[in-house]
């Protein structure tokens, strides 16, 4: 009785929490909110899922605030309202306003992120299905790179080079720096790229793509790059040659890839995050290098 009690404040707690925050933006009047939570899992903007009223409408829909000064929301919003005749499913824009807090307001995609579908952790993990979802997922990276959108550089180039790897002092670290240096991919094929295609940002809804969602970082970008982001192992999922096959066989269906320049791309993501994980999280360090060293053929 007692943890019920406290789970049921705490969850009042966080929706009075958020829905003090949401009080104090610059949010149109014609948004009534009868409720609202903070997504925990945000950390780029503060992200809050909301249901209430729009023009006498009822939604739900998540609320994105811009907490990051060198990023804007409007990026998203143009992107947004230029695929949504496309043949990439993304939310509904409700509302876009920047004058003193910059603030997407987007409909609510039916549907659960693929990542509780391929975690064997998760509650909606199914292995018959999993490699399934994650063609499909291929598949739709290559949709997106090959839409025919001209937009200005993706927010994020600084990660197509190196980005303090270089000053560790760890041999490991060391050997693969000198690697990425050494075999640096000098013609770099740019396409219109997501920027943050993972496993968190592909929603499905009975068996297919619902959605598609956090286009902030979107632009013209490294297509294998791009590619390399999604296919990164964690340490209990996309860690076998079959879910691999199967998100690569999926983007071959709509585009194609130079397979030198994203086995480079690979090994310097995993390399930067190596870098991030080395203090909070060793283990993962550890596998990231070891996969990187893995590919780049170093032991």
């Amino acid at each position: 009785y007692l943890r019920a009690t406290a789970g049921n404040d705490l969850r009042v707690l966080k929706q009075f929490l958020s829905m003090e925050k949401l009080s104090g933006l610059n949010l149109p009047s014609q948004f009534k909110i009868e409720f609202a939570v903070k997504n925990i899992d945000g950390d780029t903007n503060d992200v809050f899922f909301c249901k209430g009223t729009f023009d006498g409408r009822p939604v739900s829909a998540y609320v994105k605030v811009n907490k990051n000064p060198e990023l804007s929301l409007s990026n998203e919003y143009a992107i947004l309202t230029a695929l949504k005749t496309s043949n990439v499913p993304v939310p509904e824009v409700i509302w876009y306003g920047g004058e003193l807090n910059e603030v997407l307001i987007v409909a609510a995609v039916p549907g659960e992120i693929v990542w509780d579908f391929i975690d064997p952790r998760r509650r909606h993990y199914n292995k018959d299905k999993a490699i399934l979802y994650l063609r499909a997922c291929g598949e739709c990276l290559g949709k997106i790179h090959n839409l025919a959108l001209t937009w200005p550089a993706q927010k994020r180039p600084r990660l197509y080079g190196l980005i303090g790897e270089e000053h560790v002092q760890d041999e490991r670290f060391s050997r693969l720096v000198l690697w990425i240096q050494m075999n640096n991919i000098a013609v770099r094929n740019q396409v219109f790229v997501h920027g943050d295609f993972n496993t968190a940002s592909v929603l499905f809804d009975n068996d297919r793509i619902s959605g598609v969602i956090d286009w902030e970082f979107a632009g013209n970008g490294w297509r294998e790059y791009d590619l390399a982001w999604f296919l990164r192992e964690r340490s209990c999922f996309l860690n076998t040659e079959e879910e691999r096959s199967a998100i690569l066989e999926g983007y071959k269906k709509y585009s194609a890839y130079n397979a030198e320049a994203l086995c480079w791309c690979e090994v310097l993501n995993y390399l930067h995050f190596a870098y991030w994980d080395k203090k909070n999280d060793p283990d993962y360090t550890s596998l990231a290098l070891g996969r990187a060293e893995e590919l780049a053929g170093i032991g």
